[in-house]
């Protein structure tokens, strides 16, 4: 199918880089337009580089899931896509990317659009919590609301994982 223009409420974002990739595609993939955006960069269908509003590579991406769940795309002029795709035969930095997708999606799909909230400590913690002393002061930053916002910065990636445990653990949650 040809494609300049569409949503990721139409195709997922993983199916069109994919549909990019497989197709050969160069040229770049604007995800959102504005303020906060991320252009995804293809060079004979492989993703060579990533940039957004403040950030690049995969920080980008991630500054733009936590901007929101669904954005508008568009295509430097107008691409085949190609579908059902099998992504394990697509170059490393598309199945980088493609993975990067999947990951934040399972681990972090709570945070989408989660950019103007606050993580606090849960103070509903049902079972006792055993914490290493780096653990709880960690931990203990988030005794005043600390805004998703900032912890956007060129090591977002690394961020968030480090707080993937407390979240997993339920003793980081959102609040509004």
């Amino acid at each position: 199918m040809k494609v300049s223009k569409g949503s990721t409420s139409d195709v997922s974002l993983t199916d069109l880089i994919a549909g990019l990739s497989a197709s050969g595609f160069s040229g770049r993939l604007t995800l959102n337009e504005g303020e906060h955006f991320c252009i995804v960069e293809f060079l004979n269908g492989n993703v060579v580089g990533a940039f957004g509003w403040k950030l690049e590579g995969d920080n980008a991406l991630l500054h733009l899931f936590l901007e929101g769940k669904e954005f508008a795309f568009s295509i430097s002029g107008e691409s085949e896509v190609a579908e059902n795709v099998n992504a394990d035969i697509l170059p490393r930095g598309s199945i980088h990317i493609i993975e990067l997708i999947k990951e934040f999606d399972k681990d972090f799909g709570f945070l989408s659009g989660a950019i103007d909230k606050s993580i606090v400590i849960n103070e509903n913690v049902d079972a006792d919590v055993d914490l290493t002393k780096d653990e709880m002061l960690e931990i203990m930053k988030f005794t005043e609301p600390l805004p998703v916002n900032s912890i956007v910065n060129e090591k977002l990636k690394q961020n968030i994982y480090k707080l993937k445990k407390f979240f997993a653990r339920n003793l980081l949650i959102l609040s509004d």
